[in-house]
C-alpha cells in the first residue's frame, strides 16, 4: 500500500506552523510562516498564511487529510467558513478530510495524540479544555480584558495594580514594586495612568516571571499567584465535573504552566485537590505535529463509515 500522507497546522497570532506526517506518524518535514489565527488576521490573511507556511515545507506529497487548529475559531459556524475556504486551497486535494477547530484541540492532542482527557493552557493568556466520550467542554479564555484568569497576562495586569498602589502610599515600597518599576520605566502616577490606557497584552504579561520570581518573599507577590493557582483550579474543576471524569490526564502547555516557579507548584497543588485521579502531563508531541495526527484521525474515521 503507497504510503499516505496528512498534514498539520498550528495557527497561532504570531506565526503558523506546519507539519507533514506520513502513516506511521512520522515527521517528513515542517516549516513556519505568518500569523494565521483568525482573531488576529482576517479569513483571507490567514489562508495565505496556510498557504505560505505549505509553500515552505522542504517536501510536498499529496495529502490525505488536512486539520487546521487555529486561534480565534469560536464555534461551528467559524468551523464551517473555514473548512470550507480551506478546501479550496491548491495544496488541498479533491477528495482528502479537512478539518478545523480552535487550536485547543492541538493542545490536547499534543498530550497523547488523541483527543481524550484535558489541556490547561497556561502562557500569555489561560484556557481550560478537555474532551470525554465525544463530549467537549471549555473554561476560560475569552479575552485578555476579560481577564485571562491564571495567565501570564493576570499575574502581570495584578502586579500593575499593586504597583498603582504603591505609586500612590495605599501599599509600601518593596524589592518587588522597585523591579516593576526598573522594568515598565514608570515612576509617577500620569505615566501608569497612560499605560493602563493604551495596556498592551504581550507586555503586560512580560511581567510575570517578576511576579513568581518574588513570590517566595514578598506577601503581594504571592497573593498574586495564590489567587491566579486559585482560578486554575476552577478552570480544571470546571471542565472535570462538567465531562464526567473519573481518572485523566492533564497535559499542561505553555511558558508559564511548565516553568519551574512557585507558582506552578501551588496550581499544581490546587489542581491535585480537584480529584488525586488527575494524572499531571506535559505535551509528547509539537501541536502541529499534533495537529498532523488529528488530521490522520479523520481519515480513519471516515474510512470507518464507509466515505
Amino acid at each position: 500500500m503507497d504510503n499516505r500522507y496528512y498534514l498539520g497546522f498550528d495557527g497561532g497570532g504570531t506565526k503558523t506552523h506546519a507539519c507533514l506526517m506520513d502513516d506511521l506518524d512520522r515527521i517528513v518535514c515542517e516549516a513556519y510562516g505568518p500569523a494565521s489565527s483568525i482573531d488576529t488576521v482576517p479569513l483571507e490573511t490567514s489562508l495565505a498564511s496556510l498557504s505560505a507556511t505549505y509553500a515552505a515545507l522542504p517536501e510536498k506529497h499529496p495529502v490525505a487529510a488536512v486539520f487546521a487548529g487555529l486561534g480565534g475559531i469560536a464555534g461551528p459556524s467559524d468551523v464551517e467558513r473555514y473548512v470550507a475556504a480551506l478546501r479550496q486551497l491548491p495544496f488541498v486535494p479533491e477528495g482528502a478530510r479537512v478539518g478545523a477547530e480552535n487550536d485547543v484541540h492541538n493542545a490536547l492532542a499534543s498530550g497523547n495524540g488523541t483527543l481524550e482527557g484535558m489541556t490547561l493552557i497556561v502562557g500569555t493568556g489561560s484556557v481550560c479544555f478537555g474532551v470525554h466520550e465525544g463530549r467537549s467542554w471549555r473554561t476560560g479564555g475569552y479575552h485578555y480584558k476579560e481577564g485571562d484568569a491564571g495567565s501570564g497576562f493576570d499575574l502581570g495586569f495584578m502586579a500593575l495594580k499593586h504597583y498603582a498602589r504603591v505609586i500612590d502610599g495605599r501599599h509600601p515600597k518593596s524589592d518587588f514594586s522597585e523591579a516593576l518599576r526598573t522594568a515598565l520605566g514608570i515612576a509617577d502616577f500620569p505615566t501608569l495612568v497612560k499605560y493602563f490606557d493604551r495596556i498592551n497584552r504581550t507586555e503586560v504579561a512580560k511581567l510575570a516571571p517578576i511576579v513568581t520570581a518574588f513570590a517566595t518573599v514578598d506577601q503581594y507577590a504571592y497573593k498574586i499567584i495564590a489567587d491566579a493557582a486559585d482560578e486554575l483550579r476552577l478552570l480544571v474543576e470546571t471542565v472535570y465535573h462538567r465531562l464526567g471524569f473519573d481518572a485523566c490526564d492533564l497535559v499542561i502547555v505553555g511558558g508559564l504552566g511548565n516553568a519551574d516557579t512557585a507558582y506552578r507548584d501551588l496550581f499544581l497543588q490546587n489542581i491535585r485537590k480537584v480529584s488525586p485521579s488527575i494524572r499531571i502531563a506535559k505535551p509528547l508531541y509539537d501541536p502541529a505535529h499534533a495537529a498532523a495526527l488529528i488530521a490522520k484521525s479523520l481519515w480513519a474515521e471516515a474510512g470507518m463509515k464507509g466515505k
